[in-house]
């Protein structure tokens, strides 16, 4: 390593648990002084070691990633944590008696030694929790920390490890079932565009589905592109989100080392390289030299730090993000004085914004900078200021814009640029998305409100909203609406009869804890804060004058949830709550800021529901959602819309447009469902949650001749595998029937079948299908609702395509 670069040198190989400690004086009769002692003469004089490593993974426990155990202070170690770590000081005690001047610290062992060590693996917690991670170190925490091996995400996290799978319990080299899932979690970040997926992925699901049908178990580099490989470069924009976000927080607060242990993943290499066997001059003069001298070089290990040139290798947009702010120098545009990591973006005319521009110097050596910002509004707003920074400090600048009270809505650039002495020079950009000012809703029917807790009184009230206050055994007879409030509802507790739903009443059921949505409601849940989430119907009455840029980040913090996860632990597994009767394990929350969806909608997989937004892991949880039955409708709102810390004008919208859609209202005409086909069909409408009437001898045929109903206008007729034989003879009659008004569905049907009954001719090849990428269907759309998360096949097959 070059004299500017820290070194660690690994003590724990052979590792410490490898000797015997339990007999008299083992200190200096098992061996490991002699071998500790060896080690320390050949790297004490190594200008660029700065740790001696002890006890690799020796001595962690589950909560030394829990942001409010990371202080320094707390210890909470298990039996087999405990045994070892003081195996591990003994170990360390005879090192630095060794070389008193180096650090000994322990790798991945929470509170031990002189700072606290993690191996960090997050998962995919989500961004602005992790910039928020560590706010409880450095406001409270007494030691250095360093995350010794830091990789949020982690490249196998776009996978489902099935580990621990009949014995094969060695993470992440285990034979088990993995499953690759890129597309489905990149959706989260990137919604629909994250199913327009690469020949790559399509290879690695083709390969894996075989793998399942043949009952095998595999390694995770067996697919035909690694889970590790380069080639798959739709991870890189996520994380370049998470490390621009994430690596501006860390530094912010302080954090004393982070090791980016994945770096390697985050380059790729330049077509054309010579990879043949490079013979090297051998020189004899300085052979003693410490260091190697290799005869040549062949076979490389292909990682950027490692292998070739570094001109050879490019750097991915997660590795400018990295290079950009993991700099000596780093000057961007952060939140407001009173929550650097916040994001406020959506705002009014006439209302104020309030930045601040850090400028971070871990420079060996004072800097000063000119810092310049401006604000393109019809008359730009800009200012400078030039500030000097000590060597490892920080300066911030605070800027308060005020908005002009006529501004137009639209997309306002703030921009930052950054001039250090040393020629150094970085800009920054934020987005401010203007909003039209809010009209309360004119709202002329009568409503009543179930709501305990106030929280929602309050939001209608300051709506100027008409309603009357129920309780739990009131009579709804004379009620247009009920609205729910937030957190209205419990599991044990009674609540308004709502049966009248199927005869017109409409229900607004505004957020309710996971356990009430599970328990009383039969819905699968998470509790997972989405800070973004994405149209599934883009011209729905409830998103009138809301774009997509609004629907992410809003201000303040919701509060369904507490700020921290209630859980249990158990041994080795760490933090587990229960989920649907199942105890799961689940990684730390750690806050709710700019959350725009905390408790989450599981799609259900039937019944008359309609997702409006969606989010989350496979674009499968919907916080904004409809249900109909009979007359009347039910709206699910689980937006984080209700006694925010801070009200956001997207979220403000919203509810303006929620109370205007349900007061409005009116249920459409129900057709009623005549099938044709094979009995399979008929059971999986009717799982899905339809009425279904079969027609057990043909359908247009009158009925005391077939025994069969007689098709109207307002039947649809759905002709399922089998049913073109039964109406082969009766294409006259479903023209004239279709002419007529009539609506049919037919469903998974070759060729043939189609153009027995069907007027008109249709075309169809057996081909595979895996995946497809389209806009979200409007609201007047057959496929209003349906994204390309719900035709994303994990099990490719030949099916007969139109």
């Amino acid at each position: 390593a070059a004299d500017d670069v820290g070194m660690l040198v690994a003590l724990s190989q052979p590792h410490f648990s490898h000797y015997e400690w339990d007999k008299p004086d083992a200190d200096k009769t098992n061996g490991y002084a002699s071998h500790a002692e060896f080690y320390v003469r050949v790297a004490q004089n190594h200008p660029s070691v700065v740790f001696y490593s002890m006890s690799h993974n020796a001595t962690g426990y589950s909560e030394d990633m829990n942001p409010n155990m990371i202080d320094g202070l707390q210890n909470p170690r298990d039996s087999w944590s405990l045994r070892n770590s003081k195996r591990a000081e003994r170990a360390a005690a005879i090192v630095e008696a060794l070389d008193p001047s180096r650090i000994v610290y322990h790798h991945s062992s929470g509170n031990l030694g002189p700072m606290h060590t993690s191996n960090f693996y997050a998962n995919f917690a989500p961004v602005q929790e992790m910039s928020d991670w560590f706010e409880h170190w450095a406001t409270a925490g007494v030691k250095p920390l360093f995350t010794c091996e830091y990789s949020v995400p982690f490249p196998w996290d776009w996978t489902m490890y099935r580990g621990w799978y009949k014995g094969e319990r060695e993470f992440g080299s285990a034979r088990v079932p993995w499953e690759f899932c890129l597309a489905e979690w990149n959706s989260q970040f990137l919604g629909d565009e994250a199913f327009r997926i690469s020949e790559m992925e399509k290879a690695n699901l083709r390969w894996e589905a075989k793998q399942f049908r043949a009952g095998n178990v595999w390694h995770r580099w067996d697919y035909p592109y690694a889970v590790s490989s380069s080639a798959l470069a739709e991870r890189y924009p996520v994380y370049a989100m998470y490390f621009t976000d994430n690596w501006r927080a860390f530094r912010t607060w302080g954090v004393s080392a982070i090791s980016p242990w994945s770096h390697g993943h985050y380059w790729t290499l330049r077509d054309g390289v010579d990879k043949s066997r490079r013979d090297l001059p051998v020189d004899w003069e300085n052979l003693q030299r410490p260091g190697f001298s290799p005869d040549y070089i062949d076979q490389r290990y292909e990682r950027m730090d490692l292998a070739f040139e570094r001109s050879d290798w490019i750097p991915t947009v997660a590795a400018q993000a990295l290079i950009r702010n993991n700099r000596p120098l780093l000057g961007y545009i952060a939140g407001k004085p009173a929550a650097f990591t916040s994001k406020d973006h959506n705002f009014l005319p006439g209302e104020t914004i309030e930045k601040q521009l850090i400028v971070i110097n871990n420079s060996r050596e004072t800097m000063t900078c000119e810092c310049l910002w401006s604000l393109d509004l019809s008359q730009p707003v800009d200012g400078r200021k030039t500030i000097t920074i000590p060597t490892g400090q920080q300066d911030r600048i605070a800027l308060h814009f005020e908005l002009p009270a006529a501004l137009p809505a639209g997309t306002y650039q703030l921009k930052a640029n950054f001039k250090f002495d040393n020629g150094e020079t970085q800009t920054d950009a934020f987005s401010i998305h203007v909003m039209p000012r809010p009209k309360f809703p004119r709202v002329d029917v009568k409503i009543a409100l179930f709501d305990p807790k106030g929280e929602t009184a309050s939001l209608l009230n300051a709506m100027e909203i008409p309603h009357k206050a129920v309780g739990a055994d009131a009579d709804l007879s004379a009620y247009d609406i009920l609205i729910v409030g937030k957190s209205a509802l419990a599991v044990d507790r009674p609540a308004p009869d709502i049966t009248r739903v199927r005869d017109g009443l409409k229900v607004l059921i505004f957020e309710q804890t996971a356990d009430v949505l599970e328990k009383r409601f039969g819905f699968r849940t998470a509790q997972y804060g989405l800070r973004r989430v994405f149209k599934r119907v883009p011209d729905h009455p409830l998103l009138s004058g809301i774009e997509a840029e609004h629907l992410r980040d809003w201000r303040g913090e919701a509060t369904i949830l507490p700020p921290r996860l209630s859980y249990t632990t158990r041994p080795r597994y760490g933090p587990t709550v229960e989920w649907c009767g199942i105890p799961v394990t689940r990684l730390w929350r750690c806050g709710n800021r700019v959350n725009v969806a905390s408790v989450l909608i599981e799609k259900p997989a039937s019944g008359d529901f309609m997702p409006i937004i969606d989010g989350g892991y496979s674009l499968q949880y919907s916080p904004l959602m409809e249900y109909r039955e009979g007359k009347g409708i039910v709206l699910f709102c689980q937006m984080d819309v209700t006694a925010r810390t801070q009200d956001d004008p997207a979220a403000q919208r919203l509810t303006q447009n929620i109370l205007n859609y349900v007061s409005a209202w009116r249920p459409a005409p129900r057709r009623k469902i005549i099938y044709v086909g094979a009995p399979s069909g008929k059971q999986h409408l009717e799982a899905a949650g339809f009425d279904v009437e079969r027609s057990p001898g043909g359908a247009t045929r009158s009925a005391s001749l077939r025994a069969g109903p007689i098709l109207r206008a307002n039947h649809v007729l759905v002709v399922g595998p089998g049913g073109g034989k039964e109406l082969a003879d009766e294409d006259s009659t479903i023209a004239t029937w279709l002419k007529a008004g009539g609506n049919l569905l037919a469903v998974g049907l070759n060729e043939q079948e189609i153009n027995s009954f069907l007027p008109l001719k249709v075309s169809t090849k057996q081909a595979e299908h895996i995946s497809a990428y389209f806009e979200p269907p409007g609201y007047d759309s057959l496929l209003a609702g349906i994204g390309p998360a719900d035709v994303h096949n994990r099990d490719p097959q030949r099916i007969h395509l139109l």
